[in-house]
């Protein structure tokens, strides 16, 4: 977001961002067969470190949520709601039925918005009654992208970035599933972030990344089918149809 935020307001504007976003996949889909060549470098403790302090990093970010852009720190009220969804989810994950189990944080988040919907004030939803039914992304929406060298530069060292986390990622989610991970196949998983980027740029978005949080929900669920994978994708797919 740094670097994006930085080629903005540098004078490059949006279109310089999508530039550099374009870019940037094309140098991790080139990239990613040389890259792929380090997996020697890459052995659980560095990338459980790696992954444990991208998990620390996104702390504050919930802490944030939790604040509410309050300068006198968090409302008791949220507070109160952050605490309460944390140990609803960790109440079903350890008491409920397996089945149960395997959603306990979208059970959790659903239930705790559900409390809210009782305290005046907690929950709005003014925009999703403004949103239309249906919308479809255009390529190119913001103008024609710009390519500035220093813009890509800064994109480029994102990207190498976004695939040592991509490489951390699925050898933590081979080890999981007991399929250890390849050269080959984390070549062909670092060509598809590139893709994604490259998608990304065009239909007026940001680089892609590997999430690293659906690693733990992997173990925390146990459910290791691609095929599940593969139609929660198509879901989102839907869903990213249809604004309300």
């Amino acid at each position: 977001v740094g670097p994006m935020i930085a080629i903005g307001t540098g004078g490059g504007g949006i279109t310089a961002i999508f530039g550099a976003t374009i870019a940037c996949g094309v140098f991790m889909i080139l990239l990613a067969p040389f890259f792929s060549r380090l997996l020697r470098f890459f052995p659980p403790i560095v990338t459980g470190t790696v992954i444990t302090i991208i998990g620390l990093s996104l702390m504050d970010v919930a802490a944030g949520w939790i604040v509410d852009g309050s300068q006198d720190g968090a409302p008791p009220v949220n507070v109160a709601f952050a605490a309460g969804t944390l140990v609803l989810i960790l109440a079903i994950e350890r008491f409920a039925p397996p089945a149960i189990q395997r959603v306990s944080v979208l059970t959790g988040l659903v239930l705790g918005t559900v409390a809210a919907l009782f305290v005046p004030g907690m929950v709005d939803f003014s925009a999703v009654g403004d949103a239309s039914w249906f919308a479809v992304v255009t390529p190119f929406h913001f103008g024609v992208p710009t390519f500035q060298v220093a813009a890509i530069v800064s994109m480029v060292i994102v990207g190498i970035v976004i695939m040592t986390e991509t490489t951390g990622d699925m050898i933590a989610v081979g080890e999981i599933v007991d399929k250890p991970v390849t050269a080959r196949s984390l070549a062909d998983g670092l060509r598809a972030d590139g893709l994604g980027t490259v998608l990304g740029g065009i239909f007026n978005t940001v680089p892609y990344t590997a999430f690293a949080q659906n690693v733990g929900l992997v173990s925390l669920t146990g459910v290791r089918s691609r095929y599940v994978a593969t139609m929660a994708g198509g879901i989102l797919v839907v869903l990213g149809l249809l604004p309300k």
